[in-house]
């Protein structure tokens, strides 16, 4: 059957020349009451094939940042591409490594926007992403460098620096057998925990964060890191703080960064023995003499010295782990919400461990201890809500 299409010629004044998609489709004999009449002859369909149309913006690199420096030897490297492909395969080859325009490929037909390379210390790397769709087009990015963290700068065979890239600070390190200590109390303090000594009604418990500097009782990060006591003895922290909230662990080593630097670790009940073992078998101590062998020759509490206990100073510190008398944080309860008192400053230090008490309390963790009228290295099983200082170990 014919058709006819109509147009009021009214219409084109007002609203001008329609699209074949504002036409109206009529019987021929119902055409007799327009002005104008376009016949169109009926032709058969033709089914059309969709074009296939790649839209495409440039890759966009986006981490590290170009020309970064200090990065993390676990870093991602992570990259964006706004893409319509009319359901193509989109895939990412990605080049790699020391030459400024990399032409190591290290990654071939990825299709997930990132990567993470085997990084080393103190080494600049430079990397590019080429990204080719089912149709063997391709685009590529321009090429980013960064360096990373420098690590542990050497003065002799035993002994270090290393500086966290979170806040500056460098520590003296120390190899000891087989494991790098720090030969400082690890002074992260991300936020701070004001000190008071009296029951506030605050509730205690678990997995809330706590950081205190001995006896500063404000809410000022600056002016806490700028006291001699942050300066001396760096951070207390409860457990949950030294560990970040992950769970205990008795491995050797631990696995538990908590609130180390990457590459470093809180040490487990293990690795403390570890220690106290080395120390034992090759420095002619014996086993109650381990603590002053690790104790500082200074700061200590001299009163009650003898040859034998961490008060008298000059027979400390034979391996440089220069332990001082960091004092602690006590928690005393009552009920379930209480006070902590930082006490025993000259006298006495403890440092965590990641491991839980031998019955596996849930209350329980272990910490290592010495005191002025020791000369050994005690372990005991202690609140986790107390606040110790933390010696991190190299990974």
């Amino acid at each position: 059957m014919k058709y006819l299409i109509t147009i009021t010629l009214g219409l084109f004044l007002f609203l001008g020349i329609p699209s074949v998609c504002n036409a109206q489709i009529i019987k021929s004999k119902e055409a007799i009451k327009t002005k104008a009449i376009i016949k169109i002859k009926s032709e058969p369909k033709i089914k059309l094939e969709p074009k296939i149309i790649l839209l495409r913006k440039n890759i966009d690199l986006i981490f590290p940042t170009n020309k970064a420096i200090n990065v993390a030897l676990n870093t991602t490297l992570s990259w964006e591409a706004e893409i319509s492909a009319n359901g193509n395969v989109l895939n990412f080859d990605v080049y790699f490594g020391t030459e400024t325009d990399p032409t190591t490929k290290v990654s071939f037909g990825q299709t997930h926007k990132s990567y993470t390379p085997t990084l080393v210390y103190n080494t600049t790397y430079y990397w590019k992403v080429v990204i080719t769709d089912s149709t063997e087009e391709t685009d590529k990015s321009v090429v980013w460098s960064f360096k990373t963290d420098p690590g542990i700068i050497w003065s002799d065979d035993s002994h270090g620096t290393y500086t966290d890239q979170r806040d500056a600070n460098v520590y003296n390190v120390l190899k000891i057998g087989e494991q790098v200590w720090f030969a400082e109390n690890l002074a992260y303090l991300p936020e701070i925990t004001p000190y008071v000594s009296t029951n506030t009604g605050r509730i205690w418990g678990s997995e809330i964060l706590d950081y205190y500097v001995y006896d500063y009782r404000g809410n000022d990060i600056e002016l806490a890191k700028s006291t001699f006591n942050y300066q001396t003895y760096g951070v207390l922290y409860n457990w949950d703080a030294a560990m970040n909230r992950k769970n205990a662990s008795s491995n050797n080593p631990s696995g538990v960064r908590g609130a180390c630097p990457c590459g470093w670790h809180v040490p487990s009940y293990e690795e403390w023995i570890q220690l106290k073992q080395y120390i034992y078998n090759n420095g002619e101590i014996a086993g109650n003499m381990i603590g002053k062998a690790l104790a500082s020759k200074t700061i200590w509490d001299i009163s009650g010295e003898s040859a034998g206990n961490v008060a008298y100073r000059p027979t400390n510190n034979s391996t440089g782990f220069t332990a001082l008398p960091s004092g602690y944080g006590k928690f005393y309860p009552e009920t379930f919400s209480g006070y902590l008192l930082h006490q025993d400053m000259g006298e006495m230090t403890h440092f965590w461990t990641t491991s839980e008490g031998i019955n596996e309390s849930s209350a329980l963790r272990i910490s290592f201890a010495l005191h002025k009228t020791l000369g050994s290295l005690n372990h005991h099983e202690t609140e986790f809500i107390n606040a110790y200082s933390v010696r991190c170990v190299k990974d």
